[in-house]
C-alpha cells in the first residue's frame, strides 16, 4: 500500500508537465488523502483577478515582495476544513469556502515567470499572501520544471497582524517534474550530465526519475493516512500540530544522523591509510574517515548548486567510466573522489592533467599533488578528465590541500603520506568501493559501538546512496525560512554529536573527553543577539537625540549629546529598542538615520570577535549571519560597506607614496591597486551578501578550537556560505566562481587556555621586530587572498622566513627564552593536522589591543579529568579551584583578551551555588558587569547529556549595576526563537555574593538576609556526614537473604526517603571494612585472601564475586576489591539521626532512632532534636534552601552537607522546643500507623510557629507561600 502511494505521488507530480495546474495540484493533493469539494476557484486564474477578489484599500499587501509581475497563473484550490479532518460531514454543510473560519487551510496554486527563485522570495509570496487571510494559507508554486510547496506556520487564532512577519515559513523546494510531452529538455545553469556541459541539465521526460525520492518521503510523510496513522489527529488544531511535526527539520537531521553514524563507524573498521596519518590506528582511521566525510559533504553541496555533476555520484554511469582494477578494490575513491578532490577543486581550470613521465622514464610529477593519478583505472582517461573534471571550476580554500607533504629532517628531505594520493604499487591505501555503493546495504555488528546488543545487526548502506536519499541546501535555515532539506549546520551537529570519535579504550565518544556539546541554533541566535545588541549600543552611546520613526526614515534628524542621567537612560533604552529591531527579521524599514547608520557600519567593520572554542563553527557562523542581517537592513546596496573596504586600500596606497625606495615603492602600489580591483569586483560580480560575508570573515571574525578536525568544520562552512552568493557565469573565467579565501590564519587550532610565557607585555616592541611584524601581517592578509596553488606556496615560504627572523629577534630583545621563541617560530599556521600547544592573539591573530566580543560553549570536563594540565592551570589561573570545571579557566582567559568595555557571552554549566564555583563567582563579580543571566537548568538544552546550563552575558567593567535575570521554563524553551517578547527580571547587584548568587527579586534577597542572621546549624549542631560510599551499589546492596553476619547492615538509600518517615528495612549493605580482611587472612595474595573471607562468609562472597571486575576497577576501595573504603564515623549510625537525601524537590527529612546505615549520598546529622525536625521540614527552610543549593532538573535542588550546614537556626526558649517536640511526635506517630495519614493542619502549626521563631512579617510569609 505504502509502495504503491509512492508511486501515486511520483505519477501525480509527473503530471504538472503538461495539463492545466489546478487540476494537476487538485489530483495531488487527493493523491495525498486531502479531498474536499469546499472549492471556490477564481473566475481568470490571473493576478488580477486575485487582486479584485481578496485585496482591499485596508489590506496589508506588498506587490512588489509579492512579486505579482511573475505570476503567470494563480487560483484558490480548495479549503480544508474540520469536516473534511474528521471525514464527517453535516447535511447543512453548503461545502462553499468560508474566508471566516479560522480553523482552516486554504490552498493555493501559483505558476512563476522564472526557472528558480530563492527561498525568502518565496516565502516573502507565502507571507504576503498570508496577510490577507485569517487562517494559514498554503501555496504550491511552479516555476519552470520544478514545484515548491510553501506551508507557513502561524497561530491559529491571529489577532496581531504585525506579529506575522516572525512566523516560519516552511518550503518543500524544488521538486523536479517532467517537461510537457515527454522527451528530454536541456535547463541552462544547473547541474552537469552526459553530453552537456556543466551548468546544464538533461531532463527526461520518460520516466519520471527525476523527482528525488527524498521529496516523494517529504510529500508521503504529509499524506493524510499516514499522518493519522502516526499522530491520530482528531480535529483541525491536531492536524495543524502533526503537519508541523512532519515539517520539523530536527527529525529530518536525527535520522540522517542515525544513517551517517552506523555509516562511519562501519568505514573505520573497513579503512587502511598509512602510519603517517597516525601511529593510533583507531585514531588514524578515525580521523581519516571524518576528514573524507567532511570533503565529501562539501562536494555534495557544490552538486546542490550544480558546481560538480552528477555522473560522478552515479553507479551507473561510472560503471562505464572507471575499470575498477584495483587491487585494494578501491577504485572509486581513488580514481575519482581524490582526483576530484586534490587535482580538480585544487587545481586552476585549463591546467589539469595526469601526471607524465620525464625523458627517462621516471615520474615528472612526482609528490606534485595537483595533477590527476590512477590514469589506468579509466576507461577513457583523457575524454573523462575532459567532460566531467574540466568543467569544475576551482575552489581554492585549503580544504582540497593534499596533507602528504615532504620534511626536512636534518637535511634530509623526508616524505609524509597522510592521504596517499598515489598510484604507486606500494600504496596502503584502502577504501573499498563497497563503502560508497551498497543500495541493497549490508549488516553490520555495531553492539560493541553502542553497548547494546541490540546493535549486533544493524543496516548499513553506502555513503552515496546515503547521501542519494536526502535532499541538501546550499543555504543555512533561519528562524522564519526554512526548507525541509539538510542544511550546513548539519555539519556541526555530525561533528559535535558523533565524529570526534569513538574512543575503544574508555568506550566514550571523544566529544565526552573534549566536554564539546553542540549548541542549538536557537541558543546560539539568542547568544549572538544579545552579545551584537551590547556592542551595538555601546556605538551609539554618543548619540542620545533618538528621532521617530518617521523622521528616521527621512534622514533629517542630527544626534547631540547631553549629560542628564534620566535622558541618557531613557535614549539608552529607545537605541535598544531600535537595536532590537534592527536585529529582528521584521519587514519594518531601518530604524536609524543617515549618521547613525553611519556609526554603526563602522562599528560592525571595526568589530574583532572571538569564539575560544569554536568546535564546528556554531558561534562564528551565527555571528556571520547576523552581521550580514544587519547590514542588509543598513545598507541594502552596500554603498558604505564596499566604501569602507576600498577607503582602507586607499589609505594603504597613500602611506606606500612615501617608500623612498622607488622599486619597492611601485610594485606595492601595483600590488594595492589590484587589490582594489579585486574589491570592486567581488561587489559587483555576485549577490549583495557575498561582499558582506567576504569582509566580516576577512575583518571581524575570529575562531580557536583544541581539535584540528574541528577547524576544518568550521573553515567548511564558511566557505559553503560564501558559494551560495557566488553567481555563476559560464562566459568568465572559473565559471565566474571566485576562488575561496584560506582561512588558515582566522581559524586555528590551538590550547586556547595556554599562553605564551612572555618576558614582556608584548611581543613587538622595537622598529625592527615592528618591522618584520608588518611583513607578517602582509604575508597573512596576501595569503588569505591569494588564489593559485603557486601564490599560497610563495605565501607560506615567506611566513616561514619571516617566522624564523622574528624568533631570533624576540631571543635578542629578550622577549622570550630561546625555547619559547623557537616554539612559537615552529607554529605553522598551514598545517592542517596539528594543534598547536599555546595560543596568543597578537602571534597568531595580529591582534595587540585584544577583542570586542567573545562569545562560545566553552568545553565541559571536570577537574578529575584534567590530568597534567591542572598544574599549569593552578600556576596560572586566579579562579583554580582543586575541584572546578575546565570553563571556569576560559572565562579568565576570555576576560584577559577582550577590550576594556569588552562583551563576553558564555553558555555553560551552573556555578552559582557550588562551592567550586566560589572563585569563579567572585572572580566574575569583581571583573565584569553582569547584564543577563539567563537560567536553562530545569530545561534539556543539550540532548542526550545530563548538564544545568546558564547564559552569562557581561560586560568586562568594574561597574556593577542591576543585572537582568531569567529563568527559562520548558514552554518558553519551547518558543525561545519564535520572537516574542521576553520578560526579564531586574535584579540588583547584591544579588552577586561570593559564597553564593541568589537571583530573586529585591524583596526575595531581604527576605533571605533576614533570615540568615541568625546562628548556622553547623556552629550549632555540629557537622553532617554523608552515608556509606560503596562506588558500586548494585554489588554491595542488596534485598537477598544472604544470611545473619555483623557484615550485613541494614541500610537506607536516600531515593526512599520521605519527608518525616524513614523506609521500611528491606535491604542490607555487605560492610567489610577497610583492611578487615587480614582478621581472617594475613597476606597480599587476593585469591587466597577470597578463598579464605569465602570460608567465613560463603553467602556473601558468592553474590559478590560476579562483581569483582567491576569492583577492582572502583577509586573508592580498601585494601581488597570487597572491602570498603575507610570511614571514621561507623559508630555515629547507631546514634538518633536527622536523614535526608540529596535531592529533594520538597523538604524530605526524616527522623531515624533503629541504627540503621545510610548510603550515599544520602546525608544524615547526629542528633536527638525532634524540634530541629519541625524546623527542617518547615516552609521557611525550604525557601532557605532553593536560594542557595544547586538546581538540577525536574525542579530538584541538591542538598548537600555543605548547604545543610548553613541553614539559621533561631534561639529557641524550652517553650518554643517542647513545643515543637510535641507537633513532631504527633506527626511521626500518625505516619507510623499509616504512612499516607494527612498531617498537614499538624504541618500548618509548626508553619506558624517558625515564622514566629524567625520573626517574619506578613508580606515576608506571602512570600514564602509563594505569592506576590
Amino acid at each position: 500500500m505504502n509502495t504503491d502511494l509512492r508511486q501515486k505521488i511520483k505519477e501525480a507530480i509527473q503530471q504538472f508537465g503538461a495539463g492545466n495546474l489546478s487540476e494537476n495540484a487538485l489530483n495531488l493533493f487527493q493523491t495525498l488523502g486531502y479531498i474536499t469539494e469546499r472549492r471556490a476557484p477564481l473566475e481568470k486564474t490571473i493576478y488580477a483577478a486575485f487582486r479584485d477578489s481578496f485585496i482591499d484599500s485596508q489590506s496589508m499587501f506588498n506587490e512588489d515582495k509579492a512579486l505579482v509581475k511573475d505570476w503567470k497563473y494563480v487560483d484558490l484550490l480548495f479549503q480544508l476544513s474540520k469536516e473534511e479532518v474528521t471525514r464527517q460531514l453535516s447535511l447543512f454543510d453548503t461545502k462553499q469556502v468560508d474566508r471566516t473560519v479560522i480553523e482552516t487551510y486554504l490552498f493555493f496554486a501559483i505558476e512563476l515567470a522564472k526557472e528558480h527563485y530563492s527561498r525568502t522570495e518565496l516565502s516573502h509570496i507565502t507571507r504576503e499572501v498570508n496577510r490577507l487571510f485569517p487562517m494559514p494559507v498554503m501555496i504550491l508554486f511552479k516555476h519552470g520544471f520544478s514545484l515548491t510547496l510553501s506551508v507557513i506556520n502561524r497561530r491559529l487564532h491571529k489577532r496581531d497582524e504585525s506579529k506575522d512577519v516572525l512566523q516560519k515559513v516552511t518550503l518543500i523546494k524544488n521538486i523536479r517534474i517532467s517537461p510537457a510531452g515527454g522527451g528530454d529538455v536541456e535547463i541552462p545553469l544547473k547541474k552537469g550530465g552526459k553530453g552537456v556541459v556543466l551548468g546544464k541539465e538533461i531532463v527526461s521526460g520518460g520516466d519520471g526519475a527525476v523527482t528525488h525520492r527524498a521529496h516523494i518521503e517529504i510529500l508521503f510523510d504529509l499524506s493524510f493516512n499516514e499522518l493519522k496513522n502516526k499522530h491520530g489527529f482528531t480535529n483541525f488544531v491536531e492536524l495543524h500540530n502533526a503537519w508541523q511535526k512532519a515539517l520539523d527539520t530536527s527529525e529530518l537531521n536525527k535520522r540522517f544522523f542515525r544513517e551517517l553514524a552506523n555509516w562511519y563507524f562501519w568505514a573505520t573498521q573497513k579503512v587502511v591509510f598509512p602510519d603517517d596519518a597516525g601511529k593510533d590506528k583507531d585514531v588514524r582511521n578515525a580521523t581519516s574517515v571524518i576528514r573524507l566525510i567532511t570533503r565529501l559533504m562539501f562536494v555534495w553541496f557544490l552538486k546542490e548548486k550544480g558546481l560538480v555533476p552528477d555522473a560522478l555520484f552515479d553507479e551507473k554511469q561510472l560503471k562505464k567510466l572507471l575499470k575498477y582494477t584495483d587491487n585494494k578494490k578501491s577504485a572509486y575513491y581513488k580514481a575519482i573522489l581524490q582526483n576530484l578532490f586534490f587535482a580538480t577543486l585544487n587545481t586552476e581550470m585549463g591546467k589539469r592533467g595526469f601526471r607524465t613521465k620525464n625523458d627517462s622514464g621516471r615520474d615528472g610529477h612526482y609528490f606534485i599533488h595537483n595533477v590527476f593519478r590512477y590514469e589506468n583505472e579509466f576507461v577513457k582517461p583523457k575524454e573523462t578528465l575532459e567532460q566531467y573534471f574540466s568543467p569544475i571550476p576551482f575552489l581554492n580554500g585549503g580544504l582540497f590541500e593534499c596533507l602528504d607533504k615532504e620534511l626536512d629532517d636534518d637535511g634530509k628531505r623526508k616524505r609524509i603520506r597522510i592521504d596517499s594520493f598515489s598510484d604507486r604499487e606500494d600504496n596502503v591505501l584502502e577504501v573499498p568501493d563497497e563503502l560508497f555503493f551498497n543500495e541493497k546495504g549490508v549488516d553490520v555488528d555495531l553492539s560493541r559501538i553502542y553497548s547494546s546488543s541490540k546493535k549486533n545487526k544493524e543496516k548499513v548502506y553506502g555513503i552515496i546512496d546515503i547521501l542519494n536519499s536526502y535532499k541538501f541546501t546550499v543555504a543555512e535555515n533561519t528562524p522564519i525560512e526554512e526548507e525541509i532539506a539538510l542544511d550546513p549546520e548539519l555539519l556541526g551537529k555530525v561533528f559535535e554529536n558523533l565524529l570526534a570519535n569513538y574512543n575503544p579504550e574508555t568506550q566514550t565518544t571523544a566529544r565526552k573527553q573534549t566536554g564539546s556539546f553542540y549548541t542549538p541554533r536557537e541558543i546560539v541566535n539568542y547568544m549572538v543577539d544579545e552579545s551584537l545588541l551590547a556592542y551595538l549600543k555601546q556605538s551609539l552611546s554618543s548619540c542620545h537625540d533618538v528621532p521617530s520613526r518617521s523622521s528616521v526614515s527621512a534622514g533629517h534628524s542630527v544626534p547631540f549629546c547631553h549629560s542628564e542621567r534620566s535622558e541618557e537612560s531613557n535614549n539608552t533604552d529607545k537605541n535598544e529598542e531600535r537595536l532590537r529591531d534592527l536585529l529582528s527579521y521584521s519587514e519594518n524599514p531601518n530604524p536609524f538615520n543617515t549618521e547613525e547608520a553611519g556609526v554603526l557600519v563602522k562599528a560592525i567593520d571595526t568589530c574583532k570577535i572571538l569564539d575560544p572554542a569554536c568546535g564546528s563553527g556554531a558561534f562564528p557562523m551565527g555571528i556571520l549571519h547576523r552581521m550580514v542581517h544587519i547590514l542588509h537592513k543598513l545598507d541594502p546596496n552596500n554603498a558604505r560597506w564596499k566604501q569602507r573596504q576600498l577607503d582602507k586600500v586607499d589609505k594603504l596606497i597613500e602611506d606606500a607614496e612615501g617608500i623612498s625606495d622607488t622599486r619597492v615603492r611601485e610594485k606595492v602600489i601595483e600590488d594595492l591597486h589590484n587589490t582594489r580591483r579585486d574589491i570592486e569586483e567581488a561587489f559587483d560580480n555576485n549577490e549583495f551578501d557575498y561582499g558582506r560575508k567576504l569582509y566580516l570573515i576577512e575583518n571581524c571574525i575570529y575562531g580557536i578550537d583544541i581539535q584540528s578536525i574541528a577547524v576544518q568544520i568550521a573553515k567548511l562552512r564558511f566557505f559553503i556560505s560564501l558559494i551560495v552568493d557566488q553567481k555563476v557565469n559560464h562566459r568568465r573565467d572559473n565559471l565566474g566562481v571566485r576562488p575561496l579565501p584560506n582561512l588558515e590564519t582566522k581559524f586555528v587550532a590551538a590550547n586556547t587556555l595556554i599562553g605564551l610565557e612572555k618576558e614582556k607585555a608584548h611581543l613587538f616592541t622595537n622598529p625592527d621586530i615592528e618591522k618584520k611584524k608588518a611583513e607578517l601581517k602582509k604575508v597573512r592578509h596576501d595569503y588569505f587572498e591569494a588564489r593559485t596553488p603557486r601564490r599560497k606556496e610563495t605565501c607560506r615560504i615567506k611566513d616561514k622566513q619571516l617566522r624564523d627572523e622574528l624568533a631570533e629577534l624576540l631571543i635578542e630583545n629578550h622577549d622570550f627564552q630561546p625555547a619559547t621563541a623557537k616554539k612559537i617560530a615552529a607554529w605553522d599556521p598551514y598545517d592542517q593536522n596539528n594543534s598547536a600547544t599555546f595560543f596568543d592573539t597578537e602571534w597568531m591573530f595580529g591582534i595587540k589591543e585584544g577583542f570586542d566580543v567573545v562569545i562560545g560553549n566553552p568545553p565541559y570536563i571536570r577537574a578529575e579529568d584534567l590530568g597534567d594540565l591542572k598544574t599549569y592551570l593552578k600556576a596560572t589561573y586566579t579562579v583554580f579551584a582543586p575541584s572546578g570545571d575546565i570553563f571556569y579557566y576560559f572565562y579568565e582567559r576570555s576576560f584577559n583578551i577582550l577590550t576594556n568595555q569588552g562583551v563576553f557571552c558564555f553558555i555553560n554549566n551552573a556555578f552559582d551555588k557550588t562551592t567550586a564555583g566560589k572563585t569563579l563567582r567572585k572572580y566574575v563579580s569583581d571583573n565584569f558587569s553582569l547584564n543577563k543571566y539567563v537560567d536553562f537548568k530545569s530545561v534539556g538544552v543539550f540532548e542526550g547529556t545530563t548538564t544545568y546550563p546558564i547564559i552569562l552575558l557581561a560586560i568586562k567593567s568594574k561597574h556593577q549595576e542591576a543585572f537582568a535575570y531569567l529563568k527559562v521554563t520548558e514552554d518558553l524553551f519551547g518558543n525561545f526563537n519564535s520572537g516574542r517578547a521576553i520578560s526579564y527580571t531586574l535584579l540588583p547587584s547584591s544579588a552577586l555574593k561570593q559564597f553564593s548568587w541568589s537571583f530573586d527579586h529585591q524583596g526575595q534577597v531581604e527576605l533571605s538576609e533576614k533570615i540568615s542572621i541568625h546562628k548556622k546549624l553547623k556552629d550549632v549542631f555540629g557537622k553532617c556526614y554523608y552515608g556509606i560510599k560503596t562506588a558500586l551499589n548494585e554489588a554491595f546492596i542488596t534485598e537477598k537473604d544472604l544470611g545473619n553476619s555483623k557484615h550485613l547492615k541494614p541500610v537506607f538509600e536516600g531515593k526512599d526517603i520521605k519527608k518525616w518517615q524513614t523506609p521500611a528495612i528491606d535491604k542490607k549493605m555487605i560492610v567489610f571494612e577497610n583492611k578487615s580482611t587480614r582478621t581472617y587472612f594475613n597476606g597480599q595474595d587476593e585469591a587466597k585472601a577470597f578463598e579464605a573471607m569465602r570460608a567465613a562468609f560463603p553467602s556473601i562472597m558468592n553474590h559478590l564475586k560476579p562483581f569483582a571486575e567491576a569492583a577492582r576497577k572502583r577509586y573508592d576501595k580498601g585494601e581488597f576489591w570487597w572491602e570498603l573504603r575507610n570511614c571514621a564515623y561507623y559508630d555515629l549510625f547507631a546514634k538518633p539521626k536527622i536523614i535526608f537525601p540529596n535531592l529533594q524537590n520538597s523538604n524530605k527529612f526524616a527522623y531515624d532512632i533503629s541504627g540503621t546505615y545510610l548510603n550515599a549520598p544520602a546525608v544524615f546529622l547526629p542528633t536527638d532534636a525532634k524540634w530541629l525536625l519541625g524546623i527542617l521540614n518547615s516552609k521557611v527552610v525550604w525557601y532557605f534552601l532553593k536560594t542557595i543549593c544547586v538546581v538540577r532538573s525536574g525542579g530538584f535542588i541538591e542538598v548537600k552537607p555543605q548547604y545543610f550546614e548553613q541553614i539559621p537556626i533561631p534561639i529557641l526558649k524550652n517553650t518554643d522546643k517542647k513545643q515543637l517536640d510535641s507537633l513532631v511526635d504527633q506527626i511521626l506517630t500518625e505516619k507510623q500507623k499509616d504512612p499516607n495519614a494527612d498531617t498537614s493542619p499538624l504541618e500548618r502549626q509548626i508553619d506558624q510557629l517558625v515564622y514566629k521563631l524567625y520573626g517574619l512579617t506578613g508580606v515576608e510569609i506571602t512570600i514564602i507561600e509563594g505569592g506576590k
